[in-house]
Order: structure tokens, then sequence, then C-alpha cells
């Protein structure tokens, strides 16, 4: 068999952080099948830590947000959204453990979560939710 006659398969829609398992079989071309191989493993990669120790204040007419650093060693950045009437809207993607939200209106409170990006992308459940109240 030369290099390009390799058969390959590549099993697509992986859940993150999850174990697979595969044997093969061979059929030859009456029909007959061989042995199954030895089982080959493989665990995908999993999604990072959601963000905790989330804080947040109101501060010279901003809300002034933090958060705990991940401990994995390949985060990329953290999205930071605010909880919404129908779920949540993204407002800033942030390198740093922190974020100002100066859109934030006196006398009013915003609810907001963050995300854990690493560097492949993957992006951790929501954040606990935090509320900041401009008073």
């Amino acid at each position: 068999m030369s290099e390009t006659d390799k058969i390959q398969y590549v099993d697509r829609s992986l859940k993150d952080g999850t174990l697979y398992r595969y044997k093969i079989q061979a059929k030859d071309k009456d029909g007959l099948l061989s042995d199954f191989s030895d089982i080959v493993s493989v665990t995908t990669k999993p999604k990072p830590v959601k963000p905790e120790a989330l804080n947040g204040r109101y501060e010279a007419g901003k809300a002034e947000l933090s958060w705990s650093a991940n401990k994995e060693s390949d985060i990329s950045h953290y999205v930071v959204y605010e909880k919404v009437f129908m779920g949540t809207e993204k407002i800033a993607e942030v390198k740093s453990v922190n974020y100002s939200d100066g859109s934030i209106v006196k006398g009013k409170n915003k609810v907001y979560v963050v995300t854990a990006v690493d560097k492949t992308g993957l992006e951790s459940e929501i954040s606990a939710e935090f509320t900041v109240s401009a008073k």
C-alpha cells in the first residue's frame, strides 16, 4: 500500500472533554472481515472552567468589574456579557481580569456574567451572575 492509499477516518461533532474509543475492522473484496484492531482511546480537550470570585461596584460613574484569573495556562481572553431580557448580550472581550462599563445609568442596576476563552477558541460556561447597582 502506498502513502496515498492510506485509509483515514475523521470523526466530527465531538463533545468537549469526552473520552472516545475506536476500533477498526478490515473487509476484503470477498466481504470477509478481519478481527477488530486494538482499541484506540482519544480524549477531547475540555472547555475552560468558568470564571469565579466575581465582584462589581459602582464608582465614579462606571461599573467596575473584576474576577479571579483562570488557572488554565492557555486562556486567551475573557468575555463580559450583560444579562438582558431574553438572555445575554456580549459587551466586551478583555485580556485582563477586570472591566469598566461606562454605559451603566445612574439609578439603575446591571447584571453581568463572564466567560473564559482559551487559545483554541473553547469558551467556558457562564459565570455566576453579579449585579452592580448604580446608586
